[in-house]
């Protein structure tokens, strides 16, 4: 890992605690702090060179419960991805799509056709898509860089939001 890469992890695990409620006195989450702090540690943990997925299709977060359901959370998060991706250099492509996942009969997450058909027609090579989960006290946030040409996921990041009166209201 290169001496910036150090850097940015470094001040993206410092955001996140702090933004986060990693501390005993939980913090308010912070928007978009927290999300410009995920978009770094997607940049940071890419398995691939950044030209290979880019341009990206960032999609709205889902619940995992109901994968066709996002809310405004998950609509600002894909919005503050978007923001801190293109700062970071990627090409973002900006089509509306709502859920990235569908269910197969197994009951295996797979990338929907709507995703991999807009992807597609935008030229998108990847797909930054996520999925959260409530808890009584805590959103657990999941998110992943998907490749369009062989649905390989080449980077992720989790991370935990404190349930604060301001993400309660965007749920």
């Amino acid at each position: 890992m290169s001496v910036n890469s150090r850097r940015i992890f470094a001040h993206s695990v410092a955001a996140a605690c702090l933004f986060g409620g990693c501390s005993a006195g939980q913090q308010p989450a912070r928007l978009p702090g927290i999300t410009y702090s995920a978009a770094e540690n997607l940049h940071v943990g890419l398995k691939v060179p950044s030209r290979d997925v880019s341009p990206l299709l960032v999609t709205s977060l889902v619940k995992t419960d109901d994968l066709r359901i996002t809310s405004n959370f998950g609509r600002i998060s894909a919005d503050h991805l978007s923001s801190r991706l293109a700062q970071l250099g990627y090409t973002v492509v900006e089509p509306r799509v709502r859920a990235a996942f569908a269910m197969n009969a197994t009951g295996q997450f797979i990338l929907s056709q709507e995703v991999e058909q807009v992807g597609r027609s935008v030229g998108a090579s990847a797909v930054v898509t996520g999925t959260y989960a409530r808890s009584s006290d805590h959103l657990y946030v999941s998110l992943r860089i998907i490749t369009l040409s062989d649905k390989q996921i080449v980077s992720t990041f989790d991370y935990v939001v404190w349930l604060d009166r301001t993400i309660r209201a965007m749920l």
